[in-house]
């Protein structure tokens, strides 16, 4: 299997998930897409590109301390065809400073939750 049938099948697993938990897909829910970078100047620089594209950004060091993540949010709708636009729109956004897109979550929209 390729790297895109495989994320496409994992992330419609999440959204599967994300639905049995009680969330409306009907309606907008906050989305965290993760994004790795190599060190924090080039964090810095995505995070900048991502706000400027209207995107949440918070920068943070992993717990390696190897490497980088920018967890850049925004309200959606959730579906399987715009998970994967944003996610390559932040490949795109990222590659020239050294990231990459790596994965996405959300607490949901559930009423109780």
């Amino acid at each position: 299997m390729n790297y895109a049938a495989a994320s496409s099948d994992s992330d419609r697993q999440a959204i599967l998930r994300v639905l049995k938990s009680g969330a409306d897909l009907a309606r907008p829910m906050k989305i965290d897409f993760h994004v790795a970078a190599p060190t924090d100047q080039s964090a810095q620089r995505i995070a900048l590109a991502a706000r400027e594209q209207g995107f949440e950004v918070i920068v943070s060091r992993n717990q390696s301390g190897a490497a980088w993540t920018c967890s850049c949010s925004r309200s959606m709708v959730l579906s399987h065809d715009e998970l994967m636009r944003v996610q390559e729109q932040l490949n795109e956004l990222s590659h020239p400073f050294g990231g990459y897109s790596d994965g996405w979550g959300t607490f949901g929209n559930q009423k109780n939750g």
